[in-house]
């Protein structure tokens, strides 16, 4: 078998970074036009080499197989992610007289997008037009997309509308990528009436146009309408996800909404919806941050009930709830279930207990966990020494604080604003300042 030889020679192609491929001279293969048409296998490869070995085969035939296949095989290599290759390939099937259709010209558009070529993804729509072929809503859909990837939502709302001038339906997915452009470009109004359009043409959004929304109605503060979106969207039968429940009960943690957060966790659970660590993780936080310890840990209960783990982010968050209430005891039952259970701590881990033990005036059990921390070989940080500089100034030992400081710059972890604040606000309320 012969395999397709690969060069890179200076070019005037347009797709920067392309490889041109100079084939082997001509040869007659010996695998018959028909026992390729009957061996579907022939266009299965796992490999870039075993594709450009498959191309070089197809293009060497005495009487080459169906432009069928080569769309097949283009599309197979753009899969891969390889749209440079795509693009050389194209270039190679013009240079042998081989006939491209709609399909193989969408691919290689859609390779242009990919390198951030949009100029000649366009020049590609031209050339579409130009053979005479009809472009289809793949074609218009992979150019909305790029548009969006480049923030031009405007032009393609407008090639959205040329779209359906020409008489083309557009799809779900054609719909949801402009609406999703619309939303990361902070434009939710202009998403909203999109939305209210494309029910008007008879096509129903999914949940990931009415995700898009949902989410940047939150990031804008918007908990309100995010609701009565989501009401609206479950009135219709439409199921939502984790990714749609999420970012609202993250919203109305922060607002204290907890029976509103209750009521969307048992929704989720009745509709079959496995809620993810990151959810979990909201509400632990969100709980945590008002004191309510005793619910955070019957929402990790939960989790560990339907069969998810804790991670050592839920673990940091409820061991700091339990700091912030100087409840020491529970919040190191709670570091040690975390490493009985395989997580390894982290320097935020260790923060927060020292920060504890500080502020309960438990110097000795703050000192031990830094020992630990260090015999770890975990890098205490600047929040960490301040910490402990703090404590030390609390219960009266300056000369502890004093030390401690000085490994801080020792250890090239500088002070900072905060690390003077400390200091002046510990002499300007103390006459033992001297000892420093």
């Amino acid at each position: 078998m012969m395999m397709l030889r690969r060069a890179t020679r200076a070019s005037r192609s347009p797709a920067h970074g392309a490889r041109i491929l100079t084939l082997p001279p001509p040869f007659l293969s010996s695998l018959s036009h028909y026992r390729f048409r009957s061996n579907t296998k022939s266009l299965r490869f796992k490999t870039l080499d075993e594709g450009l070995s498959c191309f070089n085969r197809m293009i060497r035939m005495h009487t080459p197989p169906s432009i069928v296949h080569f769309a097949k095989l283009l599309n197979s290599i753009s899969r891969m992610k390889h749209h440079s290759v795509v693009v050389s390939l194209s270039h190679q099937m013009d240079s042998f007289g081989f006939p491209h259709n709609i399909h193989t010209l969408t691919i290689v558009m859609n390779s242009f997008c990919h390198l951030n070529r949009l100029g000649f993804a366009f020049s590609f729509l031209a050339k579409i037009l130009k053979l005479g072929f009809q472009p289809d809503e793949v074609t218009f859909t992979t150019l909305i997309r790029a548009l969006c990837n480049e923030d031009k939502t405007g032009d393609a709302q407008h090639l959205l509308m040329k779209m359906l001038e020409e008489g083309l339906q557009s799809d779900v997915f054609a719909y949801g990528t402009l609406i999703n452009g619309l939303c990361k470009g902070g434009n939710i109004s202009a998403a909203i009436k999109l939305l209210r359009f494309m029910e008007e043409c008879h096509c129903q959004p999914d949940v990931v146009v009415y995700t898009s929304i949902i989410n940047a109605l939150c990031k804008d503060g918007k908990f309100t309408e995010a609701l009565n979106l989501l009401s609206e969207m479950l009135a219709k039968g439409i199921l939502g996800d984790t990714f749609t429940y999420t970012p609202i009960i993250q919203g109305l943690c922060s607002l204290g909404e907890w029976k509103l957060v209750t009521w969307l966790l048992k929704e989720m659970l009745n509709s079959k919806i496995k809620p993810d660590i990151v959810c979990y993780s909201t509400i632990v936080d969100g709980l945590c941050k008002v004191g309510k310890t005793t619910e955070a840990h019957n929402v990790v209960d939960c989790l560990i009930e339907i069969g998810v783990e804790p991670d050592i982010v839920t673990y940091n968050t409820l061991m700091n709830g339990h700091c912030l209430r100087l409840d020491m005891d529970e919040a190191a039952k709670v570091f040690d279930t975390m490493v009985s259970k395989g997580c390894t701590p982290e320097v935020i881990s260790y923060n927060s207990l020292i920060n504890g033990y500080c502020k309960s005036q438990r110097m000795d059990k703050a000192m031990d966990l830094f020992q630990e921390m260090c015999q770890r070989e975990l890098i205490p940080d600047v929040v960490t020494y301040n910490t402990l500089v703090l404590g030390f100034l609390n219960v009266r030992k300056i000369q502890d604080a004093s030390s401690h400081l000085d490994d801080m710059i020792d250890c090239d972890q500088f002070s900072n604003c905060v690390t003077q604040s400390i200091f002046i606000d510990y002499l300007c309320k103390n006459d033992d300042w001297l000892e420093l």
